[in-house]
């Protein structure tokens, strides 16, 4: 496969997992709000958890596609920008690494929706303390799948732009059949 194909198939690439992890991110959002579940439960903060590092997957670079385009990362509505800013700040501070200090240094204009750190103690019959750890509030939940389904749409336009200009050299592709990027795609 020649570089320039080879780089426009990584893109392809990139932009369909992408938008399933943006799909994923609006189903589990809205599994939750039907749960109807409290910072407190003990299902939310690994779900909290899925949310934000599969949100967050498509911008960093720890992967071999690397992070999504800058233009993924702009929005004109500051709900949209401020959620996206909450779920890489959480991932990185929150949920990857359990930070005490770095969760005191997150910018957030409100943190009334970051639960604090919490210890419950009780004495019956013997000493058992049940942490609670920060987390972003289920009231946060509306507003993760409101901007997933908008990033998810951003993908599906630019797939839709670059995947016009792949499908050339006489190539068809079927629905439903698997493909293996560098193989038989493009």
């Amino acid at each position: 496969m020649d570089p320039t194909s080879a780089f426009r198939a990584k893109q392809f690439a990139k932009m369909v997992i992408a938008d399933l992890a943006f799909k994923q991110v609006v189903a589990l959002s809205e599994h939750m709000m039907q749960c109807h579940f409290t910072a407190r439960d003990p299902l939310f903060p690994p779900q909290m958890c899925g949310i934000a590092v599969t949100y967050s997957k498509n911008f960093v670079s720890g992967n071999d596609f690397g992070p999504l385009p800058e233009r993924f990362r702009k929005f004109e509505d500051s709900t949209l920008a401020d959620t996206h800013k909450r779920l890489i700040e959480s991932r990185h501070k929150i949920y990857a690494h359990r930070d005490t200090e770095a969760v005191k240094t997150m910018e957030f204009d409100d943190l009334s929706d970051l639960v604090p750190y919490q210890l419950t103690v009780e004495w019956s019959p013997e000493f058992t303390a049940y942490p609670v750890t920060p987390e972003l509030s289920p009231e946060i939940l509306p507003f993760v799948a409101e901007l997933a389904k908008y990033q998810s749409n951003r993908v599906y336009a630019h797939l839709q732009k670059i995947g016009d200009g792949m499908l050339i050299k006489g190539k068809k592709y079927y629905p439903g059949r698997r493909y293996t990027l560098g193989v038989d795609f493009p």
